[in-house]
């Protein structure tokens, strides 16, 4: 996906209706998170009203027993220069959008009339069918001599509802204490794979992009008598197979203290 456009802005498109305006990639920017950005920017005219955006095409595919699908779009970024005549503005409108209906399925919008600092923002809806979506920003710049503008990142996280795939029963007389720790994550296009998995109501795992943001969950009681759900929401951006690798650990004493006992887990997922 490119989510950080890492020295490049492929496979995103850009389109600009103003003249001399210009996407490209730019590195080295200070206090962006990896160092490259996406910049669109204007030096050499007055601007009356005009239009900027990137977007890239993905595919949400369908998940076998899923109704809807939980979409996050996530976007950090800067206005670095901005001259304007008076009245002037920069809005910036992101989200999912649909090209076969011309309309977005969620969007944020904001309007600037000066520089900012690196903002992030993140917009979430729920979709109920599958196929192919555009992830976009759009840029509109209303009286304004000069701007730069820096994307930071612009990626998408999309999980299906989904069920527990696992139930820890203890039936002992006194409580344990769990967690779950993700040991690895591989198969083809990690960067696609994007899940969440808890047990109870523990904070999750994360995995973003194929990179592991949270390895493990938090601690949750395992009481006497109970069912204990294990939840794994994930859903990948293209086909393929992945294997998810994990260790439940329950002790009895709370931090891992005390005598414990480690369970190992594989998860299997597919799209196809």
């Amino acid at each position: 996906m490119n989510a950080n456009f890492s020295g490049t802005l492929s496979p995103w498109t850009t389109i600009s209706s103003i003249s001399q305006s210009a996407w490209s990639p730019a590195s080295g920017v200070q206090g962006a998170s990896d160092g490259y950005v996406a910049s669109f920017s204007e030096t050499n005219r007055d601007v009356d009203t005009g239009y900027g955006e990137i977007y890239q095409e993905i595919f949400i595919p369908s998940v076998a027993g899923s109704s809807s699908y939980t979409v996050t779009v996530y976007i950090r970024f800067q206005i670095s220069r901005f001259q304007a005549r008076g009245g002037g503005s920069i809005s910036i409108t992101y989200g999912l959008f649909n090209p076969a209906t011309n309309s977005w399925v969620c969007d944020q919008s904001n309007t600037y009339q000066g520089t900012t600092g690196w903002t992030s923002y993140s917009v979430s809806c729920s979709i109920s069918v599958s196929g192919s979506y555009r992830l976009r920003a759009y840029i509109t710049v209303t009286n304004t001599r000069t701007f730069t503008i820096y994307i930071d990142y612009l990626y998408i996280s999309v999980y299906s509802s989904s069920s527990a795939v696992l139930n820890v029963y203890n039936r002992d007389s006194q409580p344990y204490y769990a967690r779950l720790m993700l040991n690895s994550v591989t198969g083809l296009n990690p960067q696609n794979l994007f899940c969440e998995i808890g047990i109870g109501d523990s904070q999750p795992i994360q995995i973003r992009s194929g990179q592991i943001v949270a390895g493990e969950t938090s601690e949750v009681v395992l009481s006497s008598g109970s069912f204990t759900p294990i939840n794994v929401k994930c859903l990948t951006t293209s086909r393929g197979s992945y294997t998810l690798t994990l260790t439940l650990r329950y002790c009895t004493v709370p931090g891992g203290n005390g005598v414990c006992v480690y369970y190992p887990l594989t998860i299997v997922l597919s799209s196809g």
